[in-house]
């Protein structure tokens, strides 16, 4: 396999997730001082095997603007190429390459795959990203996946007159979720207008629960890959005349997803190496989600190489 390095543009390959999409990637591009597609060709010059990235701060980058960064890959590509293909790569970049794959909740064969290949590579594996994500098969019998409490606190909740939107407008959601980072001391990385301008390119949902006619917690959906979303941001106001309202939100839209036919809402990344947060971590898995790892590999670049 011959692995070579094209400016960014539409691939032959089929997208593993919105974010290794053109679309997305060309939107984002302004990121990054340089983004490219790395692309394994067969002996017939045909692209089989492929990976976007982004040079920042002199570094490769896979994403260099997303939660994750997918292979995108010809049918019937295996283990074995995978492997050719990121030896290669080391071979032509000019600087390492660090490579956040997807929790394997997303395609895990090809998850499981790349994440080995890589290794075989002689990637370097990074200290692990914990991520949750809830089954929406297990809204068929909620409650007996909940802890005891988060029951309870569901309980108390579902006896407010809470009412949710699961269409609201982007600003809505958005007032809600600045207001709580604000209050816990949390950045917001994104603004209103770069959300707007990403919903051109992804299906975003704004989701919005209120009591009273105020709004009281919030979230932001991506539509990730068929049948899985991605909550990007979500919180509330912790106004104290709303009881639960967090365990009411994961409820509704848990029962929003169910409906409309989805297999699984992806809550995100719940602690860090370098930021652990195993209260965040407590909380999702008491309202019945379930744990796995999202990895990050750096892939060393050959020293002869000056360009790329």
């Amino acid at each position: 396999m011959k692995v070579e390095i094209h400016p960014l543009s539409p691939l032959p390959l089929p997208e593993a997730s919105v974010y290794d999409s053109y679309d997305f990637c060309h939107l984002n591009a302004p990121r990054a001082d340089k983004v490219i597609n790395l692309c394994g060709t067969d002996s017939k010059s045909k692209v089989k095997i492929a990976l976007t990235a982004g040079k920042r701060d002199g570094k490769w980058m896979a994403p260099f603007s997303a939660p994750f960064s997918s292979i995108r890959v010809k049918n019937g590509v295996n283990t074995a190429a995978l492997t050719e293909f990121f030896n290669e790569v080391s071979h032509v970049l000019d600087a390492p390459l660090k490579l956040t794959l997807p929790p394997s909740l997303y395609n895990p064969d090809l998850q499981q795959a790349t994440w080995y290949a890589a290794l075989s590579a002689g990637a370097q594996q990074m200290p692990l990203w914990l991520n949750h994500h809830f089954p929406l098969e297990r809204m068929a019998d909620y409650r007996t996946a909940l802890s005891p409490s988060a029951r309870n606190k569901l309980n108390a909740a579902l006896r407010v007159m809470y009412d949710f939107t699961p269409c609201a407008a982007l600003e809505d959601a958005y007032a809600i979720i600045e207001a709580n980072r604000a209050a816990h001391g949390y950045p917001l990385r994104m603004t209103l207008e770069q959300l707007r301008q990403t919903a051109a390119v992804v299906h975003i949902d704004s989701a919005v629960l209120s009591l009273d006619d105020t709004p009281v917690a919030a979230a932001i959906v991506y539509h990730v890959t068929p049948g899985i979303v991605q909550v990007i941001y979500w919180g509330d106001t912790a106004a104290p005349e709303a009881p639960h309202p967090m365990n009411r939100l994961a409820y509704e839209l848990f029962t929003h997803y169910y409906n409309c036919g989805l297999k699984i809402v992806d809550i995100g990344p719940s602690t860090s190496p370098e930021e652990p947060n195993p209260g965040l971590a407590t909380f999702k898995e008491s309202i019945g989600c379930v744990a796995t790892l999202k990895p990050t590999l750096v892939l060393n670049a050959s020293d002869n190489i000056t360009h790329a």
